[in-house]
């Protein structure tokens, strides 16, 4: 089970979020009013002021919604038959539901689950209709295998994957249909979905109930206990208005417009100054008040604050390219956002780049591309590796492969299945993609840094074919 901390800090780049904005109209007068955001893994949605929804990104199980599952695409493609008429979207791992104006929720993409709760296991790359919910339904929260609704009358019903009872019906049966959570057939305001196997409700009295997973304490409730129906969070019977569930931690926001977490903490995510997991409630450092908004990542948390600003704690490896965050933290850090300009022209950001590997024992190749657009690949092959050693990889940019480098991408530690002749590869996209290319044009030195069992070499990659 401790292999699911390294899963959340494997998948920290890919929170799965919804996010409501005021209206931000994008640079082409063309172009429509976007009003919310919804991210999956690897794919990314948003719904329009018209009540429409387009996506962008991975699409290998239907996940843009565009009847194809053959290309991925850094574009925003229409969501066929939603091009009105939605009213909220929620974004699993690779599966995306919507609420319509009549209160009814369609689902599109990955269903090995069951997550679209059409009664099959069939992915679907158009909108499929979620059996029992063509009304009645005010909100949408997807996990990552399983999905969960709130109707009209403030009850619950979950369906998909029910590993742990994330269900919350008291059973660790997959359902392929929605199913009612118990105890929760009415009297709740807002739902969250884990991005592992735990959900949570608040109820219109203020308090928050959870159930599922809770591993590292992620239901709150003062035990490692893992729950098949929902079960009160210690000393969150009131005073609570929203909540929101990461990998293996959650948050909530208070009446007064303060955070409070709980759950696993190695990376700071609890913001409570420390990387001590806690299985209850804890306060988050400097924000007692003044919280409009809180959202939950795999490893790390952000707020939105009253005064319009940002804040965020946790898995930071690195903000967004002109902001200041660089490193994790265990409390609150600003994010503070570069101001508009034009940007000043620069060398390419494009190009290859090759390392002969060689030392401790360790020898092979990498590879380095960088195309002008779109995504990098990197790869490697190590050479006459014993069976079963275990191997991590990172491209690093600095002056020198040490401490003071930054990690641009990191393989996780794999554990070889035959002995010889071992490649791996991967690609950089988002944030990490953004980075890298903006070390090239700085003219950082990129390196190529291996570690086989006990053993490490790090080796510069110079430009090549």
């Amino acid at each position: 089970m401790r292999t699911l901390r390294a899963a959340a800090a494997a998948l920290a780049a890919a929170a799965l979020l919804t996010i409501y904005l005021s209206p931000i109209t994008t640079a082409s007068p063309s172009a429509p009013t976007i009003i919310a955001i919804a991210t999956g893994a690897y794919h990314t949605c948003a719904l329009t002021a018209v009540g429409g929804v387009k996506c962008w990104g991975d699409n290998f199980a239907g996940d843009l919604g565009d009847g194809t599952t053959t290309i991925s695409t850094t574009t925003p493609v229409d969501v066929l038959g939603l091009a009105k008429g939605v009213t909220a979207i929620a974004a699993g791992q690779a599966h995306t539901c919507a609420v319509t104006s009549a209160g009814g929720v369609k689902c599109w993409g990955w269903n090995d689950s069951g997550q679209l709760g059409n009664g099959t296991t069939t992915d679907s790359s158009v909108p499929v209709d979620v059996t029992g919910l063509r009304s009645r339904v005010t909100a949408v929260a997807t996990g990552m295998w399983h999905t969960c609704a709130l109707t009209v009358e403030g009850g619950v019903k979950c369906w998909g994957h029910n590993e742990y009872g994330v269900l919350g019906n008291g059973t660790t049966t997959d359902s392929l249909i929605p199913v009612d959570v118990s105890g929760l057939a009415s009297g709740v305001t807002a739902i969250a979905a884990g991005q592992w196997m735990h959900a949570c409700a608040v109820t219109r009295a203020g308090g928050v109930k959870c159930w599922g997973s809770n591993y590292y304490g992620e239901l709150g409730t003062g035990t490692t206990t893992d729950s098949l129906i929902p079960v009160d969070v210690s000393g969150l019977t009131s005073g609570v208005t929203a909540i929101a569930a990461g990998f293996l931690h959650t948050c909530a926001e208070t009446t007064a417009g303060g955070v409070k977490c709980w759950g696993d903490n190695d990376y700071g995510a609890l913001g409570d100054g420390t990387t001590t997991d806690s299985l209850i409630p804890v306060d988050v450092v400097g924000l007692a008040s003044g919280v409009a908004s809180v959202v939950a990542g795999d490893v790390h948390t952000c707020v939105l604050t009253a005064a319009g600003g940002v804040k965020c704690w946790g898995r930071i490896v690195e903000g967004p390219e002109g902001t200041a965050l660089a490193t994790d933290s265990n409390v609150p850090v600003d994010v503070a956002f570069a101001s508009a300009q034009t940007p000043t022209p620069t060398p390419s950001s494009s190009g290859s780049w090759t390392a002969t590997i060689s030392g401790a024992g360790i020898s092979g190749t990498a590879s380095l591309t960088v195309p002008a657009t779109g995504w990098a690949t990197a790869a490697f092959s190590l050479y006459h590796l014993k069976t079963g050693v275990s191997v991590t990889a990172r491209i690093l940019a600095g002056a020198a492969c040490d401490a003071t480098a930054t990690t641009m991408k990191t393989l996780p530690g794999y554990l070889t299945t035959i002995g010889g002749t071992w490649r791996q590869e991967w690609v950089f996209d988002g944030t990490g993609l953004v980075r890298l290319r903006s070390a090239i044009r700085a003219g950082t030195p990129l390196w190529f840094d291996v570690s086989v069992g006990g053993s490490r070499a790090c080796t510069r990659l110079v430009p090549g074919a």
